[in-house]
């Protein structure tokens, strides 16, 4: 074992201590390459959906997807935005309560290359109004279950996640998304 150089500051036991719980398991640094870390979250996400396909991605207590499960809910999704506003970053608002709809939404809307604005369902009305507003949202996405809230906002386009079907494709968008 090789001895400290003299000169090298000696990190404080604070340090070493949360070093200790940061390392990898197997003892090894892994570096990741370049085009590992400089892609979308779509492009990562497609990556193990081939990667892992049947394992469970999503579990909550009315909803269990596999990563491909998960994948074609959020193609579906993604291929309906674009069939309505086309290619373009744009602000969508996302009304659901917490659980799969609300991660397959998000989801669809990144892989269309749009920007989600998280809305809670159990926020006052006038609150949620301020922010589509505000979002400059161009269409809501909502469920079933919040279909009545999101159709007190006037004339904003809606699509219901859960009255997607097989028109729209379950295939991947396919389209060239920055990292950032």
């Amino acid at each position: 074992m090789s001895e400290i150089p003299k000169d090298t500051p000696h990190p404080l036991p604070e340090q070493e201590t949360i070093r200790a719980k940061c390392f990898h398991p197997t003892g090894v640094f892994i570096e990741f390459r370049k085009e590992e870390i400089e892609q979308s979250i779509p492009d990562r996400f497609e990556q193990i959906v081939r990667k892992y396909p049947d394992r469970l991605a999503v579990k909550s207590r009315t909803h269990a997807l596999t990563y491909v499960e998960l994948n074609k809910a959020a193609n579906r999704v993604a291929h309906a935005l674009l069939a309505l506003r086309g290619e373009g970053q744009e602000p969508v608002g996302m009304l659901f309560e917490s659980g799969a709809p609300s991660v397959i939404a998000s989801l669809g809307v990144l892989k269309a290359g749009k920007i989600a604005v998280s809305l809670e369902s159990t926020f006052p009305r006038a609150r949620l109004s301020y922010m589509l507003e505000q979002s400059q949202a161009s269409v809501l996405l909502t469920n079933n279950a919040n279909l009545p809230l999101a159709r007190a906002f006037g004339d904003l386009p809606l699509i219901n996640i859960d009255e997607i079907d097989g028109r729209f494709s379950a295939g991947d968008p396919g389209l060239r998304l920055p990292p950032d």
